[in-house]
């Protein structure tokens, strides 16, 4: 599964939970309709198939998190902080959330079951994640109204 695409590997991370594919494509649908009328400013009535793809992995990553619970979500939001392309592991995870290793580690393996982390590169330790540039940008851009 490691090799499928991003938004692939979303939806069936949401499968797996119980969501039929069917569900998932209706929710995925009314998502991309909202992101497209967000983007209607001109006379442009449908958008480039390159908006539409841009559009298609936006609204899987917004389904994926608002099946978050609000602690896990805003988890999620902190990892917005790290730079880019950092390898998360469990002791940054329990400095950035003021929390202790377990929960650390328990909340980190979630997040990489729900498709929204990366595995990390490091071979010498079990619990490392690294984050999709995409999702960066998003724990990012949802943490802004905190800060």
């Amino acid at each position: 599964m490691g090799y499928l695409p991003l938004g692939l590997e979303l939806a069936a991370a949401q499968v797996r939970d119980g969501f039929s594919w069917e569900e998932l494509l209706d929710e995925l649908q009314a998502e991309i309709a909202d992101l497209e009328a967000l983007d209607r400013l001109e006379a442009e009535e449908e958008p480039s198939d390159a908006k539409r793809k841009n559009y298609s992995l936006v609204a899987s990553f917004n389904l994926s998190l608002k099946r978050l619970s609000a602690e896990r979500l805003k988890k999620f939001a902190w990892l917005g902080v790290l730079p880019e392309d950092v390898t998360i592991t469990e002791t940054m995870a329990t400095t950035l959330w003021n929390c202790n290793s377990v929960k650390a580690k328990k909340t980190l393996i979630y997040l990489k079951q729900k498709a929204l982390l990366l595995p990390g590169v490091s071979s010498t330790q079990k619990t490392n994640y690294r984050l999709h540039d995409l999702l960066h940008d998003l724990a990012r851009n949802l943490l802004q109204p905190e800060l």
